[in-house]
């Protein structure tokens, strides 16, 4: 499941090639998505990269 949170996703941006997206969460976490395969590329939490 694309842009899954663990407080529930309230924003979504989609970058203009159309192959990433960003989430951001009430769990206070960002999280970026390659749109072709579904797959968490990375999240940040602050300003802090967590994988």
């Amino acid at each position: 499941m694309l842009f899954r949170s663990n407080r529930g996703v309230t924003a979504v941006a989609i970058a203009p090639d159309g192959k990433t997206a960003v989430s951001g969460s009430f769990d206070n976490t960002l999280k970026q998505w390659d749109l072709q395969t579904g797959k968490e590329i990375s999240t940040f939490i602050g300003d802090s990269p967590i994988n």
